[in-house]
């Protein structure tokens, strides 16, 4: 089946391995559309399959290398993704001065929990993944504690459609059933399309359905605020 490879051009690729005229295995680098549409096995078909991001790949580009499922994905996320892409598609404006951000990351979070109302119960690993921006400096939140990173929920995405964005597998795991155990660094193994950008990054874009709701909530919440 192969690896997915989103690239920097905001194409979606199959990274395989296949036989040469020797017989000899090599790899092999191709358009996922064009492959499809060749009758081989679509995007739909490879949804768990690893995933991987280019270096220096755009959400820009990540997401308009999604375009030609854009139906699928509007259906399986339930949101107006042509509405997304033709922000993805407008010019980048990215924010200036101190919370002026760096690049884009899809990371995973890893607990180690018990059932609460068994706690001889054998526990269990929950891996979720986040999509989270990260700033070029630091910032204070509310209680003056320092922030890496930040929600891009109630940004449009010229705000961050030019950012470079990382697919990480190193994360630190967090034991629940002992507190007193200071977290873990581990690495996970490359993830599947399905789990780090369809629930990692497009259920996070696709919480408003539309940019249009997006941008109503966000003035509600701004004439909330004190």
């Amino acid at each position: 089946m192969g690896t997915l490879l989103f690239g920097r051009d905001a194409r979606l690729y199959v990274r395989r391995l296949a036989l040469d005229r020797d017989s000899n295995l090599r790899p092999e680098l191709l358009p996922l559309d064009a492959l499809e549409a060749s009758g081989a096995p679509g995007l739909l078909a490879r949804l768990y399959a690893p995933v991987e991001i280019e270096a220096g790949t755009t959400a820009s580009a990540l997401l308009l290398a999604l375009a030609p499922w854009n139906r699928l994905l509007a259906e399986l996320c339930q949101f107006d993704f042509d509405a997304y892409l033709a922000e993805a598609r407008a010019p980048f404006e990215p924010a200036q001065g101190p919370d002026a951000l760096l690049d884009l990351q899809i990371l995973p979070r890893v607990l180690l929990r018990r059932q609460v109302l068994d706690p001889k119960a054998t526990p269990w690993l929950d891996v979720s993944w986040d999509f989270l921006a990260r700033f070029r400096v630091p910032q204070p939140d509310e209680f003056g504690r320092l922030q890496e990173t930040c929600t891009v929920l109630y940004e449009p995405l010229t705000r961050w459609s030019g950012l470079p964005i990382v697919l990480r597998t190193d994360t630190l795991l967090v034991d629940e059933t002992c507190m007193t155990q200071a977290p873990r660094a581990i690495r996970l193994p490359q993830p599947s399309f399905f789990d780090a950008i369809v629930v990692g990054m497009l259920l996070e874009i696709a919480f408003d359905v539309s940019p249009a709701e997006r941008d109503r909530r966000r003035a509600e919440i701004l004439q909330a605020m004190p």
